[in-house]
């Protein structure tokens, strides 16, 4: 499927010309690494590069129900593992608590010695504070995707890493996506063309927090007597008729009956039914017929067959297999 090798193509194939963004994290650790420490200056907390790897992304804000492992050097009994609760806070012993929702890793550090040098707790306090957890930063991917879910934006969070990670769209998916930024109300649509320097463009950051909507594309189905009987993916900024899926699908077999081909119209009330002469349309006797998202077009062999109601048509279309056309 395209937008399938898109954003294989985009995450593997165009390293070169640089819109893949590589990474060393790991969905573990939160792709973060410790600094050397030296005598005078503690560790840099593991993770501060996720906010300054790419000039301009939004850094990553600590919220409740996140992990923290707060350390605050030579004061081992003040160092543990802590969780942000409902109210924003996390507990250090001796100061109580400490509101860090909000904030940025770097400025909960500074809250917390903050606290501790007013107490008189500690001297020239040194606090590293490293995020385990962001439980809500994260990019929720939805609609058409292999695996779809709510995604942790450490490390890359570009468009196609981000799809990559949902398994990539699925045989229905149309070849654009919506991202919902949280501050939005509509979102911006994106679509995934063949052409590489449009591809690299479409491959852009996304945010802690946005929503990213893979569609449904539009499906005509082709069942009976056709070659290969299936739904045909409608990715064509243009409009799709009877021959084109007639075509699509390997055209009729030998033991169909083309004159007594019906095309069933999906509407709010059901279906609609229209038959039709492919026998003279494929001979150009008469003018071509549009389709539509959802139309089924059935291609009888028998009277016994040609007799099937559009119930039994549309059990038939919900178990068909799925293919992309290149038109």
């Amino acid at each position: 499927q395209f937008l399938e090798h898109a954003v294989e193509r985009g995450v593997l194939g165009f390293v070169q010309i640089g819109f893949c963004q590589n990474s060393t994290s790991s969905p573990t650790n939160g792709g973060q690494s410790a600094k050397p420490a030296t005598p005078s200056q503690p560790p840099d907390p593991v993770g501060r590069e996720l906010n300054q790897s790419r000039p301009g992304a939004d850094p990553l804000l600590i919220g409740p129900g996140d992990e923290l492992d707060v350390t605050v050097y030579g004061a081992p009994d003040l160092s543990g593992h802590t969780r942000v609760n409902n109210d924003g806070n996390i507990s250090i012993p001796v100061i109580g608590y400490a509101q860090v929702a909000g904030l940025t890793s770097d400025q909960a550090e500074q809250i917390v010695q903050n606290r501790l040098r007013e107490s008189n707790v500690v001297n020239n306090p040194q606090v590293s504070i490293y995020v385990k957890e962001y439980t809500n930063s994260g990019i929720s991917v939805v609609g058409e995707v292999v695996k779809p879910g709510y995604y942790s934006a450490l490390g890359p969070h570009r468009l196609f890493d981000v799809l990559q990670a949902a398994g990539g769209p699925n045989d229905k998916a149309a070849n654009k996506v919506v991202i919902s930024h949280r501050d939005q109300k509509d979102g911006t649509t994106l679509s995934i063309s063949r052409d590489p320097v449009e591809m690299a463009a479409s491959n852009v950051d996304l945010r802690p927090g946005d929503t990213v909507v893979v569609p449904k594309a539009g499906i005509v189905y082709a069942l009976g007597e056709v070659t290969r009987p299936g739904g045909y993916v409608l990715n064509s900024t243009g409009g799709i008729t009877v021959l084109q899926i007639v075509a699509a699908a390997g055209g009729p077999t030998h033991m169909a009956s083309p004159g007594k081909t019906r095309l069933l119209h999906r509407t709010d009330n059901g279906f609609e039914e229209q038959q039709i002469d492919l026998k003279n349309l494929l001979r150009g006797k008469v003018h071509d017929i549009p389709v539509r998202d959802q139309d089924i077009l059935f291609i009888p062999g028998s009277g016994i067959k040609a007799a099937l109601s559009a119930g039994t048509l549309v059990t038939a279309a919900a178990t068909a297999a799925i293919y992309h056309i290149p038109f």
